[in-house]
C-alpha cells in the first residue's frame, strides 16, 4: 500500500505543519509532515510548498523569533524570490505567523493580503 505514494501518480500532494507554542521560542516545537509520510524538526520557521528545501537553506541560520514581523516577511519574500527566480507579487503570496500572545486557544494566524503588503512597504 505505501508504494502507491512513491510509484504511482499522486493526485494530491500535501504537506502539513505541525506547531506546539512554548512559553518560549526555545521550547516551541515545529514539524513538516511531507506527503510521502517524512517527517522534518524544523527550527525558528517552516517553509512548505515546491521550493520549502530552497527556502529553508536560504534562512538555516536566521533567528527569526528575536526579529520584527517586517524584518522576518522581508527575509521570507527574499528567499522565496530566489528559490524561484523572480519578483513577487503580494497576492501570490501565503504566509502565516504564530503568536503565544494572542488571545483564545487559537495562535494561528494568516496574514492577509493587505497586511502582507503593508508589511512589505515597512
Amino acid at each position: 500500500m505505501a508504494g502507491v505514494f512513491t510509484t504511482e501518480s499522486k493526485p494530491f500532494e500535501v504537506e502539513l505543519v505541525v506547531a506546539e507554542l512554548g512559553l518560549t521560542a526555545e521550547t516551541d516545537q515545529l514539524y513538516r509532515l511531507s506527503y510521502d509520510g517524512s517527517v522534518m524538526d524544523e527550527t525558528e520557521h517552516v517553509a512548505i510548498g515546491g521550493q520549502a528545501d530552497a527556502i529553508t537553506a536560504t534562512l538555516k541560520d536566521l533567528s527569526t523569533s528575536v526579529l520584527p514581523l517586517s524584518e522576518v516577511f522581508d527575509h521570507g519574500v527574499r528567499a522565496l524570490a530566489a528559490a524561484t527566480s523572480g519578483a513577487l507579487a503580494t497576492e501570490a503570496l501565503e504566509a502565516a505567523v504564530l503568536d503565544r500572545k494572542a488571545s483564545g486557544h487559537r495562535t494561528f494566524k494568516r496574514l492577509s493580503d493587505a497586511m502582507m503588503a503593508q508589511l512589505r512597504e515597512d
